[in-house]
């Protein structure tokens, strides 16, 4: 018999005694199924439920109700209006803010609406760079800083500019927007690993959110999103996420043994005494370890920060990704499919396929990938996910090389005035 999952048993709490007893009718049913997991937890709220964490306004003063869990680890507002009027007057609050420091303006997206970066180039507020502000039906609000769309930006650059960039032809991105999703969220995976391995490094990254943070340091667990179900399902099983859930059940364990309960963001200052208290219980290398692992969860997904971790980490992508259905699905440019096929096979093989359709591209490069599995040779990584990225279309956009070829000049400076026996990878991770 299936068994009730831990997350379903936590979803029921938050419902009434006659809700949950609908869900128990369902369970026992033999001609329909009882949702479980995240669908139960939506099933119960009407949608997505709203944690307190997603609050960015002060709880003491909410005056709606709020829901609690038996197992005192997850907050939900209990009316969704109320939140949204509440969380709505903090966000028009801090769009204010953004106006008086001088920022050209601020864009609202309709709420559920994504921020797709590729449709966008990031600048700064001196140039004219916009805040973007998005919404998710969960609660969640991020305030994007310093982007503009394409066209406003190809618009923006003086005619000095535009001659020393040269014509104004602009490749199609090699990525689509939901592959862009895909890979980001994968090199994200990698890199909350390298942090997890490296707890120093994870400790300076943390400082560097504490020192350049606004508003009392606003911190959120990353949440993955993704236009493409098959993306969250295919990282929520990769072996980063595995890894990463297993450092953090470590660090809760860390805290039980004290006799305190795991952390967790309740605007409770009680709670975080007692999570500081437990903290100066822990040894110094059991702090790192708690460090490692709240800076990667709270690590924000398709930008200079992961390819910045990736490298100061020497973290591999590859080491926790391989080609899935999920990838070869999003695959839906020939251009990029042939250069897999140069690499994975020949050159000329590619040139042959040139005319081919995409079908058939991506079916000989199955077929090639599994010959390699095959045989003693290296594991095929596409450009996407080496560290530093590469692109496959000359000319064309691409988030992580884009977003690294940001900030590499950073770091060649740190590589080159950084002896090898400082803040190695391999000391590191030994600390």
């Amino acid at each position: 018999d299936e068994e009730i999952d831990r997350e379903t048993v936590r979803a029921l709490t938050l419902a009434t005694p006659a809700r949950q007893a609908d869900w128990l009718k369902l369970w026992n049913s033999e001609t329909e199924r009882a949702p479980m997991g995240r669908a139960c937890r939506a099933w119960i709220t009407g949608g997505s439920a709203i944690t307190t964490d997603k609050a960015l306004f002060d709880l003491a003063g909410y005056t709606g109700a709020v829901t609690a869990d038996l197992f005192g680890e997850a907050a939900v507002f209990a009316d969704a209006a109320a939140f949204w009027r509440a969380q709505d007057a903090a966000v028009a609050e801090k769009i204010e803010g953004y106006r008086q420091r001088g920022w050209a303006g601020v864009t609202v997206l309709e709420r559920g609406v994504y921020f797709h970066r590729w449709d966008y180039e990031q600048t700064t507020k001196k140039q004219g760079g916009k805040v973007i502000v998005e919404q998710r039906h969960d609660g969640t609000v991020t305030f994007h800083e310093g982007w503009l769309k394409a066209s406003e930006a190809r618009k923006a650059r003086t005619p000095t500019d535009r001659v020393a960039d040269g014509p104004e032809e602009v490749a199609r991105p090699e990525m689509s927007g939901p592959m862009a999703d895909y890979i980001s969220l994968h090199r994200h995976g990698a890199a909350q690993v390298g942090l997890i391995r490296n707890p120093a490094l994870a400790l300076r990254l943390m400082a560097a959110h504490v020192l350049c943070w606004s508003a009392l340091w606003n911190v959120r667990p990353h949440a993955p999103g993704s236009v493409k179900e098959a993306t969250l399902e295919s990282v929520d099983g990769s072996p980063a996420r595995a890894e990463l859930d297993a450092a953090r059940d470590r660090a809760g364990t860390l805290f039980e043994a004290l006799g305190a309960p795991v952390p967790g963001r309740s605007g409770d200052a009680y709670h975080l005494c007692e999570t500081f208290a437990a903290l100066l219980a822990m040894s110094d290398a059991e702090v790192m370890q708690v460090v490692a692992v709240a800076m990667a969860e709270t690590l924000e997904s398709g930008g200079p920060a992961v390819e910045a971790v990736l490298h100061a980490c020497a973290a591999d992508p590859a080491t926790f990704w391989q080609p899935d259905a999920a990838f070869f699905d999003l695959l839906r440019d020939r251009r990029v499919t042939r250069s897999f096929l140069a690499e994975t096979v020949s050159p000329e093989a590619a040139q042959k396929a040139e005319t081919a359709t995409l079908k058939a591209q991506k079916a000989q490069l199955v077929s090639a990938l599994a010959a390699r599995d095959g045989s003693d040779g290296d594991a095929w990584t596409p450009g996407w996910m080496q560290v530093p990225p590469a692109r496959h279309v000359d000319g064309a956009s691409c988030p992580p090389v884009d977003a690294w070829a940001r900030i590499a000049g950073l770091f060649e400076a740190v590589d080159a005035e950084t002896s090898a026996d400082q803040l190695s990878p391999r000391k590191a991770s030994a600390a």
